[in-house]
C-alpha cells in the first residue's frame, strides 16, 4: 500500500487499487472532462493575453474517466464529491454542490456542478473565482439566529444630504485620507504659509477623507447611476448606526 501524506504522480487507477475497500472517508477529485490538451502537448494558453508566456509540461497522454474510474473511486472511499459531474454519463448520489464564481459578462461559466453522496440536497457555495479577483466570500442574507455570532441594535437613523459628510462619519466608514501631492494647496500655502495652527486645516481634513469616500461611494453604483446618485448629485441618504449587543436569552444555542 502507498504511504499514506505524500504526493504520488501516477495513474490514479494504479494508486487506489493498493488501498482497501472504504480506506479513504472522503474522496474529492476534479477529473478531466473534455479532450484537446493531449492533441497539443499542453494546457492552457502558452502566451497569456498580456504576453505572459507560460511553461508548461507536456501533456501526452489525457484520458477522460469512464465507469470504472468511478466504480474504483466509491470502492476506495466512503464518501464522494465529484466536480464536473453534469460531464459524466454516471449514475451519481442525487446530492449536489453548486459552486457560484461570483462573475459576470465573461465568455466562463458562472458556476461549476459537484455530485456528492453527504447529502441528498442541493447545496449553494459562493467564492469569487475571476482571474486575478480570488477569494471573496459571500454569505447568505438570510442568517438564522441560532448560528449568529454578531448582533446588533439600531442606534439612530437619519436622513440627509450625502455632501453632508463630516470627517467623523467618513472615519465611521473606514476610508484612509488622501494626501494631496504638495500638502495643501490654499491661497496661503501658496505664499509659504507659516501660521499655526493654519486657519484651513479643517477644511484640508476634509478633503483629505472626501476624495477617498467619493471614489469609494461612486465605485459601488453602475455607471448609469453614477449621475443621479453618485457624490456630484448630492443625493438624500439614509444614515443607520448600529452598536453591538449581546446574545439575546431568547435565542436557543
Amino acid at each position: 500500500m502507498l504511504e499514506l501524506n505524500q504526493c504520488y504522480n501516477m495513474d490514479c487507477m494504479k494508486g487506489m487499487a493498493q488501498f482497501p475497500d472504504g480506506f479513504f472517508d472522503l474522496a474529492v477529485v476534479d477529473p478531466p472532462y473534455f479532450s484537446g490538451p493531449e492533441r497539443r502537448g499542453y494546457y492552457g494558453s502558452k502566451v497569456s493575453k498580456i504576453g505572459v508566456y507560460r511553461d508548461y509540461p507536456v501533456s501526452p497522454v489525457w484520458e477522460i474517466p469512464g465507469r470504472a474510474y468511478f466504480d474504483e473511486l466509491r470502492r476506495v472511499a466512503k464518501h464522494y464529491i465529484v466536480w464536473g459531474c453534469n460531464y459524466f454519463s454516471y449514475e451519481f448520489a442525487p446530492g449536489r454542490i453548486v459552486w457560484d464564481k461570483c462573475k459576470k459578462g465573461t465568455s466562463f461559466s458562472d458556476c461549476e456542478l459537484a455530485a456528492t453522496d453527504i447529502f441528498n440536497t442541493v447545496r449553494l457555495f459562493r467564492f469569487m473565482w475571476n482571474g486575478m479577483l480570488q477569494g471573496k466570500w459571500h454569505p447568505s442574507i438570510h442568517m438564522g439566529k441560532d448560528i449568529a455570532r454578531i448582533f446588533l441594535r439600531v442606534k439612530s437613523v437619519e436622513r440627509g444630504p450625502l455632501r453632508g459628510m463630516e470627517v467623523a462619519d467618513f472615519q465611521k466608514e473606514g476610508v484612509k485620507p488622501q494626501n494631496r501631492l504638495g500638502g495643501c494647496k490654499c491661497a496661503w500655502a501658496q505664499e509659504g504659509c507659516m501660521e499655526r495652527p493654519c486657519e484651513n486645516r479643517d477644511a484640508y481634513e476634509w478633503w483629505r477623507y472626501m476624495t477617498s469616500f467619493r471614489k469609494l461611494w461612486d465605485s459601488t453604483l453602475p455607471a448609469a447611476s453614477v449621475r443621479t446618485l453618485g457624490w456630484k448629485a448630492n443625493p438624500d441618504v439614509w444614515v443607520i448606526e448600529f452598536e453591538r449587543t449581546e446574545r439575546p436569552e431568547s435565542v436557543k444555542d
